[in-house]
């Protein structure tokens, strides 16, 4: 394994279990006084006020169609969103949130942006914009990067071909190249 992914793979794997922790989200919707279940608030934060299909909005909340279908449901009968079929495609339903909805979903925002300052309260504003910076690249790099259960990267280089000095037999750099058949 190529110098650091070890650490990288298992500090996502935390945060990947932090960000879907139910005991997590209670802590959240207790602070902000929400009633709603986690995949409902995920809904309700994937909408906006300008309509989307149920099939954008389950791909920005990175949900299936039906479940979203169903958690949009649940947000109108609370008052939160609407649907209305498409004016120009009359087989495809949209979503928005309602004024209601829009409130809420601003609250939930701003009750996750305080916790984040202040857990970010002792970093320098250098730090912070690294941490951004590095969090967007990492993000923009595994969506881009299929998945290969072979075992060879993308550039065609084995993950067991990597030396011990950060080359790969061949010649090329071995962090990014195995990075893409490591990564989370």
């Amino acid at each position: 394994m190529a110098e650091g992914l070890e650490t990288i793979g298992a500090a996502i794997n935390q945060l990947q279990r932090l960000l879907s922790s139910r005991r997590v989200f209670s802590r959240l919707a207790s602070s902000a006084g929400l009633t709603l279940s986690q995949q409902s608030t995920q809904v309700l934060l994937a909408l906006s006020t300008t309509p989307h299909s149920i099939a954008d909005v389950a791909k920005t909340a990175n949900m299936d169609v039906g479940a979203v279908s169903r958690q949009i449901r649940i947000l109108e009968d609370e008052g939160f969103a609407q649907r209305a079929a498409s004016p120009s495609h009359g087989r495809v339903v949209l979503a928005d949130l309602t004024d209601k909805g829009q409130r809420l979903g601003e609250h939930v925002r701003d009750v996750r942006s305080r916790h984040l300052v202040a857990a970010l309260s002792a970093w320098t504003p250098g730090e912070r914009r690294q941490l951004g910076g590095l969090l967007t690249r990492l993000v923009n790099d595994l969506q881009a990067t299929p998945y290969n259960a072979t075992g060879t990267s993308a550039t065609g280089t084995s993950a067991t071909e990597t030396t011990a000095t950060g080359t790969s037999a061949n010649g090329t750099s071995a962090t990014g190249t195995t990075q893409a058949s490591t990564s989370a």
